[in-house]
């Protein structure tokens, strides 16, 4: 596992998940979230998070594996200006990031809502 994937976070950042090449880290102070896939880091904001969770979730894992087709799938955010090449490694490694974080996300939210109930 990459160091930059272990390093100490700050107080205002809670890691999300965290798989052999990419991590998600939330960032309450700055808002956004850091996605880091082999050593690059990408800040986004939880807009350009859930566009990109679409983009990975759309991507055919068999066509990726055909013959007939490339087997590096390209992925750009126009938001932040940067292109992804993830290869069928990463593509799966990104989807289960993404599906592990957003669940967290979630849990996170009923947990809270839970609390909130109880002040009431």
């Amino acid at each position: 596992m990459p160091e930059t994937l272990v390093k100490e976070l700050s107080q205002d950042e809670s890691l999300l998940f965290l798989t052999d090449n990419s991590r998600l880290v939330q960032s309450d102070s700055k808002q956004n979230f850091a996605l880091t896939i082999c050593d690059e880091v990408t800040d986004l904001r939880l807009c350009e998070l859930i566009a990109f969770k679409r983009k990975v979730e759309q991507i055919d894992i068999v066509a990726l594996l055909s013959d007939d087709e490339p087997d590096i799938e390209i992925i750009h955010l126009r938001q932040c200006e940067k292109f992804f090449f993830l290869d069928v490694r990463l593509v799966l490694e990104l989807k289960e990031l993404l599906a592990g974080a957003f669940a967290m996300l979630e849990l996170n939210s009923i947990i809270h809502k839970s609390i909130i109930r109880r002040m009431i």
